[in-house]
């Protein structure tokens, strides 16, 4: 009988430590983990909060964006690769972007004097809609079109702004109008700020110092999760910005791509 007792005092101390470790501090996840659960970060612990969470999800969305680059080698080899690689004058490339929420995403280059140039929209894809759909793979360039990495040496750097359907009303600036996005104090909310236009695409360079401090004040404020899976055989980036659970909206993003080529 002895035994028996220490026998269920020992199976009831393993449960109880159990229960602990379950409801202890967990971990906190990754970049990948993030895109992929695009609740907020609560772990799930009983039946009753799975179901809370499953009801909350419609309004807690974690803003994520997983991109890679498709690479084509003068010699015709395709390869999927991460941004993080050498590139090299005369290989072909496109970018792939897949996004956790729905939304409208921008894409600006940057150019050496301080101008920058929007790839995308373009009036020549889609009519120049830029919405993105949850879960679709989309390409920039579209179609069979590619960038072609030309001779000239240096790092290609690539602004990306995820703006999501649930994020507040943007505010548009002229390109010329080089205000500061800081003004508000919000960089989370400067980055859901309409993205200046001009006919031809081309942003001054006033227009792509603030796109810059966009992306500079999201990264600063230490908002983002970001993450680099290049050991897999499906090689991606992942940038995340989790809810505010305190306002429960999904939050705009910024991030910025650089392609290094040699």
């Amino acid at each position: 009988m002895k035994n028996v007792g220490k026998l269920a005092c020992m199976v009831l101390g393993v449960a109880v430590f159990g229960w602990a470790q379950a409801g202890g501090p967990q971990p906190p996840r990754g970049a990948k983990a993030l895109f992929y659960d695009v609740t907020s970060d609560a772990t799930m612990r009983t039946e009753k909060a799975a179901s809370t969470q499953k009801a909350a999800a419609k309004t807690r969305t974690n803003t994520g964006l997983k991109y890679w680059v498709e690479l084509v080698q003068p010699s015709g080899q395709i390869l999927r690769v991460s941004s993080n690689r050498i590139f090299h004058s005369g290989e072909h490339i496109r970018l792939h972007f897949e996004s956790n929420v729905d939304g409208k995403i921008t894409l600006v280059q940057m150019n050496s004097n301080g101008t920058s140039q929007v790839l995308y929209p373009d009036a020549r894809i889609h009519s120049g809609d830029n919405h993105i759909k949850a879960g679709d793979d989309m390409t920039i360039p579209a179609g069979g079109a590619w960038f072609t990495l030309d001779d000239n040496p240096g790092t290609e750097r690539v602004m990306v702004f995820l703006n999501t359907e649930s994020a507040p009303p943007p505010v548009n600036h002229r390109h010329g109008n080089s205000k500061s996005p800081g003004a508000s104090g919000n960089a989370d909310a400067a980055v859901g700020n309409a993205i200046p236009t001009s006919p031809d695409g081309k942003l001054d360079a006033g227009a792509t110092a603030e796109l810059t401090a966009r992306v500079d004040q999201q990264h600063g404020s230490k908002s983002l999760v970001l993450e680099l899976d290049d050991k897999s055989e499906a090689p991606a980036e992942y940038v995340v910005k989790p809810t505010d659970n305190k306002s429960g909206a999904s939050a705009a993003l910024a991030t910025m791509i650089q392609l290094k080529h040699q």
